[in-house]
């Protein structure tokens, strides 16, 4: 009897010692902030910037963005970077909408081009979570503010000896694509493209 009680005693010990472990140390709960966006891209096409990125997926502690809240539209005319979010909109976040790209287009007003001619607008975009609060800035991107003319009307052509002779009204009579502006040192210049036969590649010229 007392070999048994002995080796229920180790037995016991063992088990106690086995079932204790050292706590760790103590972890600051997760701020549940996205990472900032990296790959914001803009392209302008007449008066409209498209912006284009892709939504974070994960927060700057590694974990799963669970609760998306909205995203700032930041933009700055005619300085290159900014230091904080100079927001212009904001969007809010989809229920149940596809995470792999969002996209936005801002309409420059027609008098921020006459007054920043040779200037850019500097983008960015910054990601939230449910409680407005964000982990920066993404990367900043610019489009150049050029006021840009209208498509010409009323293209013509016409079999002349030289060759095809093309014409049309308007903003040549008025301007001429090729007038400098004393002012702005803003010139402008027609495309002129030509396709033959079938070959989808258009040859260009530039008058």
């Amino acid at each position: 009897m007392r070999f048994y009680a002995c080796r229920f005693a180790v037995l016991f010990t063992t088990v106690l010692l086995a079932s204790c472990g050292l706590p760790g140390a103590p972890q600051p709960p997760s701020l549940r902030l996205p990472r900032p966006v990296n790959d914001l891209a803009a392209w302008r096409k007449g008066d409209h910037v498209f912006l284009t990125w892709t939504p974070p997926q994960r927060t700057t502690d590694g974990e799963t963005v669970r609760h998306r809240g909205p995203t700032r539209i930041c933009r700055v005319i005619a300085v290159s970077r900014m230091e904080d979010c100079a927001q212009i909109a904001q969007l809010q976040p989809v229920p149940n909408a596809p995470a792999e790209s969002a996209e936005y287009s801002d309409a420059l007003a027609p008098e921020v081009q006459r007054q920043h001619p040779l200037e850019f607008a500097t983008y960015a975009v910054q990601v939230t979570n449910d409680r407005g609060k964000a982990a920066g800035l993404s990367n900043q991107v610019q489009v150049p503010l050029a006021p840009t003319l209208p498509a010409p009307t009323g293209l013509r052509a016409e079999v002349a000896a030289k060759g095809v002779l093309l014409s049309w009204p308007g903003i040549a009579d008025e301007s001429g694509p090729q007038s400098t502006d004393e002012a702005t040192e803003l010139r402008h210049v027609y495309r002129v493209y030509r396709q033959t036969g079938t070959d989808p590649k258009a040859e260009v010229q530039v008058l």
